[in-house]
């Protein structure tokens, strides 16, 4: 008996439409009232239509998120064009994408690169649609030659430069001599009065000789608010612990300030260093509370506010712009990653061992498909440049702060006492996230032309000079591979590069006499 044929009940064009939808990121109001052809059945929402639906997610999952955003931009630049000039879109004619472009060329003088980019644009929406695609008409190919003999091929713009291994001990350098700002100074010794027992208002008047700094205490006259007359003393001794860090702080404070030419009659707690013309005046009372109710809430990993004995943990050592900057670099730097691979990081995707530090990488250019691949990081001989030590004090700054001082990151702590599960503080936080001025951890990580800003900013402040960019840290370990002569082989698989020609645009030649064979035949 003869099978009898179903009908398909258009499932192949709501495919169609659903992929478009999907690869261009228009909800689903927008593209029913597009002017699609009407053969494209708009089906209610029912389960065909959310297997469609995940079909097409699937399709667009082909290509990256970036590349679809840029396809759907060109794509509508193309759309509105058409409108302009009522001219079909899609399925557009061969000759209307021939016309389209050879006005860009008229008008604003795009570059080819440029105007391929649209071509391959107009070419995959029309896949994703189900029409031929105008690039592979017979013509096309023609027009396309003509087009890249009268374009203008704009002048090759410098190389990003390679920061190899002598510029980023130099950066590393600069990273670890960069002291801490007086703000910085200020709240946490600020922070240490408070919590020894004064009040805003107290902590407000104090002056540097109420202030008394012993080798192994500290001593606080408070005055009163109405004769200005010492009312109270309070001692503490490095025993305690807030003791140790309020002798360390207002040490540190003094320090900054005038050091031991200081005026003792000044006030302590001042808007501006008090060696600067403003800096005399004192902070109000209600300047104090601001400054804590600040700190407090930016060092706090929810909305409620830190604990301050944590706030003044936070602030001692290094800030922790230049812990995760310096690890960034660092970890960047020998793994050879992509701007987005290294941004991209999870805690997750992260563990440590004796030997050095094991990064997955869950998605990067050359893996599309999302299988994953492992980096291995291994622990430098220097401290000044290991990127494992690095990552470890960076780890160890975000848990203290995101678990709100519940995890003793300490080195001293006692191995033996109970504390909860340090990974379940950073859980599901970027490795590399967003700093704000004041200290506060963002959940959105680092993006990659903030990682862009921030190699440039650090590249000048060590005073290297080049055109330092996302590019100059994976660049500069390949380059410096390369410099000492490392198998290209080798060098690739830690950069993770598909082709040995593709891995030698990475290494630059800055330097004409580096392994020159010309000093080595006997001149």
């Amino acid at each position: 008996m003869p099978l009898k044929a179903q009908p398909s009940n258009g499932v192949g064009e709501r495919l169609h439409r659903a992929r478009l939808r999907a690869f261009l990121g228009a909800g689903r109001e927008e593209l029913e009232s597009s002017d699609l052809p009407d053969s494209i059945e708009k089906g209610p929402v029912d389960e065909l239509t959310a297997l469609l639906e995940r079909t097409a997610n699937l399709y667009a999952a082909s290509v990256t998120e970036h590349t679809r955003a840029a396809y759907a931009r060109r794509w509508r630049l193309f759309e509105r064009w058409c409108q302009e000039h009522d001219l079909g879109s899609l399925p557009a004619e061969a000759e209307t994408v021939m016309l389209y472009l050879a006005a860009a060329t008229k008008e604003g003088g795009f570059a080819l690169s440029t105007l391929r980019g649209w071509m391959a644009a107009i070419n995959r929406v029309h896949l994703e649609a189900g029409f031929p695609s105008p690039g592979q008409h017979p013509a096309m190919g023609m027009f396309l030659r003509g087009l890249s003999r009268q374009v203008p091929r704009p002048p090759a713009r410098p190389q990003i430069s390679a920061l190899r291994i002598d510029g980023l001990r130099t950066v590393c350098k600069a990273l670890e001599a960069e002291t801490t700002d007086f703000r910085t100074l200020r709240d946490r010794a600020l922070l240490c009065m408070h919590a020894l027992g004064l009040g805003d208002g107290e902590i407000s008047r104090l002056l540097w000789a109420d202030i008394h700094l012993r080798q192994r205490s500290i001593l606080v006259e408070v005055r009163g608010a109405g004769s200005g007359r010492p009312t109270r003393q309070i001692t503490a001794d490095v025993r305690q612990p807030v003791g140790e860090s309020a002798l360390a702080a207002l040490a540190a404070l003094r320090r900054y300030t005038d050091g031991p030419a200081l005026n003792d009659s000044r006030p302590v707690f001042t808007p501006t260093p008090t060696s600067s013309r403003t800096g005399s005046e004192p902070l109000t009372p209600k300047g104090v509370f601001q400054v804590r109710k600040t700190r407090l809430e930016a060092l706090s990993p929810g909305p409620e506010k830190a604990k301050t004995e944590v706030a003044i943990r936070l602030l001692e050592g290094p800030p922790s712009v230049v812990l995760r900057d310096r690890a960034m670099i660092l970890i960047g730097f020998a793994g050879a990653f992509r701007r987005n691979e290294l941004t991209g990081l999870m805690w997750t995707d992260i563990a440590v061992s004796a030997d050095g530090a094991i990064l997955t990488l869950r998605r990067s250019k050359t893996d599309l498909a999302g299988r994953g691949c492992v980096v291995g990081i291994p622990r430098g001989r220097n401290e000044l440049t290991c990127p494992v030590a690095a990552l470890e004090r960076w780890r160890e700054r975000c848990i203290l702060q995101l678990s709100g001082g519940l995890v003793d990151t300490s080195r001293n702590s006692d191995p033996d006492a109970e504390t909860p599960d340090d990974s379940c503080a950073i859980d599901e936080w970027p490795v590399f996230c967003a700093l704000s001025r004041t200290g506060r951890m963002d959940r959105r990580a680092l993006s990659p032309e903030g990682l862009t800003m921030m190699i440039q900013l650090r590249a000048n402040q060590a005073g290297i000079t080049g055109r330092w960019g996302g590019r100059s840290l994976r660049s500069g370990f390949i380059s410096t591979a390369a410099d000492l002569d490392i198998p290209l082989e080798a060098i690739a698989r830690q950069s993770r590069h598909a082709t040995l020609d593709t891995l030698a645009v990475y290494i630059r030649d800055d330097n004409p006499f580096r392994r020159n064979p010309a000093a080595r035949v006997g001149l």
